[in-house]
């Protein structure tokens, strides 16, 4: 089964940018992993609803059809690793469309996407930049591995 990550614009260079890329290279030991990051928009439109329909255009063109989406949300479902461990082995398991996991920007998710997607999760009640989440994001996915394996990554 297909996991894609989409992340709306470019991880800022510097000590995120390269926690993400560790992890990514560690995850190649388990499963292949689409790490997207779509152009953002030119310009911060005039209002945050105008800004979330520009993200929402960047978003439509990747979301192919079918795909298990979640969202990356403050108000999603939250999981501990063990728990998130479980999910991405169902769908994992389920195997038959691609998981596609999104993480939005500043101001979060349009309506259209917010209706386009199974469900939404959250990696804590506080809130993590759309740039923090991508490292956070990289990190549970590979230890998720570690628990399905039963390897020591987790203690």
């Amino acid at each position: 089964m297909k996991i894609s990550i989409l992340n709306i614009g470019k991880t800022d260079p510097g000590s995120i940018k390269e926690g993400v890329s560790a992890y990514l290279e560690k995850l190649r030991h388990y499963h292949t992993i689409d790490w997207m990051e779509l152009p953002a928009p030119k310009g911060m439109a005039s209002s945050v609803p105008a800004q979330l329909k520009k993200e929402e255009d960047v978003f439509i063109r990747h979301l192919g059809s079918g795909a298990n989406v979640f969202l990356l949300d403050s108000g999603g479902k939250e999981y501990d690793s063990i728990e998130f461990a479980g999910f991405i082995g169902k769908k994992i398991s389920e195997g038959q469309r691609p998981l596609i996991l999104v993480t939005g920007g500043p101001y979060g998710f349009s309506e259209r996407i917010l209706q386009l997607a199974e469900g939404k999760i959250s990696f804590s009640k506080l809130t993590f930049t759309h740039q923090m989440i991508r490292l956070i994001l990289a990190e549970q996915l590979y230890r998720a591995f570690t628990i399905r394996r039963n390897e020591r990554y987790h203690h």
